[in-house]
């Protein structure tokens, strides 16, 4: 549970972090968001 909270936590602050970011590095931390998220889920799924 704590982990979920964390991993949101974490993702939405790289997207917030891409909104405010340069043009050039917005890709960047919102592909990488959406990557941790994903992997935050897997870790989930198969702690349970």
């Amino acid at each position: 549970m704590f982990l979920a909270l964390f991993g949101g936590a974490t993702a939405a602050g790289l997207l917030g972090l891409a909104v405010v970011a340069p043009r050039a590095l917005r890709p960047v931390l919102a592909t990488g968001a959406l990557v941790f998220t994903a992997a935050l889920y897997v870790a989930v799924v198969f702690a349970i």
